[in-house]
């Protein structure tokens, strides 16, 4: 199973998916947020659990602020952000992507341009096997498909936009 823990017993292996959470928000809106404190204020929307997930300053601001919200269904966030029920959302840039695309077709309209604003690390998940045989296999393997280019292929098949961020790590 993916996760981002690394304190579970067995064989870790390399990363197979790292998520980039951004602040995203309309371009229209012309937002200025270059930190976490820029985010006061604002009307922000979260994935479940993303207080959890992105650093002590992220949790305390999301401590006692009504203004702040944790949605499970990544769908309504970007409904929330383009019917203007929300300020900034929080999410993969390509999870953010995806239901956007969805979103835009099942209303027969475009998208609002939006600006991704950088506040988080990267977020690197990885397997864990019980027998290292089995993790040794899987990173052989996983390695074979980044380097042949079909990782890449699988990533674009989603519809997301790269925009020269490298996918293979």
């Amino acid at each position: 199973m993916s996760t981002g823990l690394d304190d579970l017993p067995g064989c870790y292996t390399n990363s197979h998916i790292t998520y980039r959470n951004y602040a995203i928000t309309l371009k229209s809106n012309n937002l200025k947020i270059k930190s976490i404190d820029d985010l006061k204020g604002k009307r922000v929307i979260a994935f479940q659990n993303a207080s959890n997930y992105l650093g002590p300053n992220f949790k305390d601001l999301t401590k006692d602020n009504g203004l702040y919200r944790e949605i499970g269904d990544q769908n309504t966030q970007s409904k929330m952000l383009f019917t203007k029920r929300a300020d900034v959302i929080i999410a993969d840039k390509y999870i953010f992507q995806w239901f956007s695309r969805n979103f835009a077709k099942n209303n027969g309209t475009k998208n609002p341009d939006v600006t991704y604003h950088e506040l988080f690390p990267p977020s690197h998940f990885r397997s864990v096997f019980a027998k290292q045989e089995i993790c040794d296999k899987f990173n052989i393997a996983l390695k074979k498909i980044k380097e042949s280019g079909r990782y890449n292929e699988i990533v674009r098949s989603y519809g997301v936009t790269v925009d020269g961020d490298p996918l293979v790590n």
